[in-house]
């Protein structure tokens, strides 16, 4: 997995069916590959439903939004789904603006 030290990214299994992803700090063209990493590893491990927690998130820009859509399309391509269940105000305006609420949150 990349790491990045202004990324913390962890994964925790909620249930045999579910795996957490929580997200702190902030998420850039250079550290994006950690997220895009934390993501599909959760989706190679089997997980049905992976779910993001990004209330910790401060700052997003099109490249962390690049790896929301492209993780996104790869779990839905392999029977899964990727979902937001929680996000800082900075995530959620960035959602409104590019009309993809409906589509990643939970």
């Amino acid at each position: 997995m990349a790491t990045d030290p202004q990324l913390g990214v962890v994964a925790q299994e909620r249930d045999p069916q579910t795996m957490l992803v929580t997200v702190n700090g902030e998420v850039d063209a250079s550290s994006s590959a950690a997220l895009r990493d934390g993501i599909k590893g959760a989706l190679t491990g089997g997980y049905k439903k992976v779910v993001l927690d990004l209330t910790g998130v401060s700052f997003m820009d099109s490249a962390g939004l690049r790896v929301l859509i492209d993780t996104q399309a790869l779990g839905e391509n392999s029977g899964s789904s990727v979902k937001i269940e929680a996000a800082s105000d900075s995530v959620s305006r960035l959602l409104e603006m590019t009309a993809l609420t409906d589509r990643f949150m939970a």
